[in-house]
């Protein structure tokens, strides 16, 4: 009977440190899918930018095979 209060008890404690572990994790994931976001929506409003001044500055040194403002709106979209 002894011994299986013993191994109950060991089994609580197991638990108890399993549970801390599970918070503590799940506290780094909160805090990584904030930096994610953050990430994200700079990603979002620079990177169409940078793209555009990229493709805007090959037409403007003459890159291009063509000069009609159609390719020139393609470019940008794409």
């Amino acid at each position: 009977m002894r011994a299986m209060a013993e191994l109950s008890r060991r089994d609580n404690e197991l638990m108890i440190q399993v549970a801390k572990d599970s918070r503590t994790v799940a506290i780094a994931t909160a805090r990584d899918s904030a930096a994610m976001q953050v990430i994200a929506a700079v990603t979002v409003l620079f990177l169409p930018a940078a793209f555009t001044a990229v493709r805007s500055s090959e037409i403007l040194r003459g890159d291009m095979l063509t000069d009609s403002h159609e390719d020139f709106f393609l470019h940008v979209i794409f």
